[in-house]
């Protein structure tokens, strides 16, 4: 039951956004530097105002990187976290965790 420990859980969402955000921006280097024939390569602007007009915000060309280097070290330091509370902090099993949910005094009336 190792996958309901919330750092683990935590970990884990940062290595997916990590992979979807840098993925993202992988593409759209490749979409822009690669053009139809007869078209020149894109510049940085051109990236830039995609994803403003796309989503609204875009964090920029070095921002992207920073962003990533972000979500990289967050999954680091949650999975060193997951492995920490695993043994020492926490010997019982996961869903058993979970039952503080359970015992909040908004409950017993219900």
């Amino acid at each position: 039951h190792f996958h309901y420990n919330p750092a683990h859980m935590l970990a884990v969402t940062f290595f997916f956004t990590t992979t979807l955000a840098l993925s993202l921006h992988g593409a759209l280097i490749l979409s822009s530097t690669n053009p139809q024939k007869g078209q020149t390569v894109k510049q940085p602007e051109h990236e830039d105002s995609f994803f403003r007009d796309f989503i609204g915000y875009s964090v920029g060309t070095l921002g992207i990187h920073r962003l990533g280097l972000l979500l990289a070290l967050n999954a680091g330091f949650w999975s060193a976290v997951c492995i920490v509370i695993s043994g020492p902090l926490w010997t019982k099993s996961w869903p058993e965790w979970w039952n503080w949910w359970l015992e909040l005094p908004i409950w017993p009336g219900v």
